[in-house]
């Protein structure tokens, strides 16, 4: 009982703390030529990678890891994501990947002591490690 009260709180702390004060937040800036309607809806849309730590820009800044837009543009430097349709569930999955794939590139200013590198399965770790 005392372990589903402790993580009943941690979650609801968690849960409490903004996305503007975590360290690994992604910053997205969605920008659509249909005008504000179709942006908006996007943004909500996103509202449901709540736990991802995403900043919506208003518009294109440095801090910007993921550019999305129904077009591509080659003075954006960023991820670009281009939605031509309303995105279907691939896209979505596609953009978790790519939210991902940010946070992952940011590990190594989070934890700059830190061996951040990926390593294997464990299974070439572990004969090498038999082997000595």
């Amino acid at each position: 009982m005392a372990v589903n009260l402790y993580f009943s709180y941690m979650f609801a702390l968690i849960n409490a703390v903004p996305a503007e004060l975590m360290r690994d937040q992604v910053h997205i800036c969605v920008d659509f030529s249909q005008g504000n309607l179709y942006t908006n809806y996007v943004i909500q849309s996103l509202s449901a990678f709540n736990h991802a730590h995403i900043i919506i820009d208003a518009h294109l800044t440095a801090d910007t890891d993921i550019y999305i837009s129904d077009f591509h543009s080659k003075k954006v430097s960023q991820t670009q994501v281009i939605w031509q349709d309303p995105p279907t569930p691939v896209d979505w999955s596609n953009l978790a990947d790519l939210i991902l794939d940010a946070k992952r590139q940011k590990l190594p200013s989070l934890f700059p002591n830190q061996d951040t590198a990926q390593k294997g399965s464990g299974v070439d770790e572990i004969q090498q490690d038999s082997e000595k």
